[in-house]
């Protein structure tokens, strides 16, 4: 697996018949989160990159799900879940990291985020030029943005989903997890619950 540093000098990923890159900028920075969606060891390319023209946020929920946390010794099913999602912003730019799948496995990922669409960003990848193929993230469907305050159990943010994201961060660094921060919309502490699965 090779681990590119954030730097400006452009590196070329040239994807195979069938290829497709995907840059991940939430719990896909997780090389164990992405290896649950293929059902295999991921040793293919791994590039970190940025995008530029989006920014990060808490703003896409899943309002069908089986998470739930304990609140005056009951138990607790949330209307919603909160997840990062991205939105355009001209001047801005999100850090991620991008990796290579099939044709058979982007599938896999789609069903996975079936509250986001698929967007195509080769044009917006700054320091790697991806060729033969094309280049994804995904980006909330309209109809599961969610933009009104609220406080649990309207909507909750899983303790459990940032636990993936501090760990993917301690393994690609601090100066990655330094530029996360920066480009990410301040998280909803309040919504924050010890969540669990049933």
């Amino acid at each position: 697996m090779t681990n590119s540093p954030l730097e400006h000098s452009v590196k070329e990923l040239r994807l195979g018949p069938g290829q497709h890159a995907v840059f991940g900028y939430g719990s896909l920075l997780s090389i164990a989160s992405l290896e649950r969606t293929l059902g295999r060891s991921y040793d293919g390319p791994w590039f970190l990159d940025r995008i530029t023209g989006w920014r990060r946020g808490w703003d896409v929920q899943m309002p069908r799900h089986s998470w739930r946390y304990v609140q005056d010794g009951e138990v607790v099913l949330p209307d919603r879940v909160l997840y990062l999602n991205l939105r355009q912003q001209v001047g801005s730019h999100v850090n991620g990291a991008l990796f290579v799948v099939s044709r058979e496995e982007l599938q896999r990922f789609d069903e996975r985020e079936w509250i986001y669409r698929r967007q195509q960003i080769n044009s917006d990848l700054q320091d790697v030029c991806v060729s033969g193929g094309e280049a994804w993230t995904y980006v909330a469907l309209d109809e599961y943005l969610w933009r009104t305050p609220a406080q649990p159990p309207a909507a909750i943010i899983r303790r459990t989903y940032l636990d993936i994201l501090n760990r993917a961060h301690a393994e690609l660094g601090e100066s990655f997890a330094r530029e996360y921060a920066e480009t990410t919309d301040p998280i909803p502490a309040h919504l924050i619950v010890d969540d669990f699965n049933v």
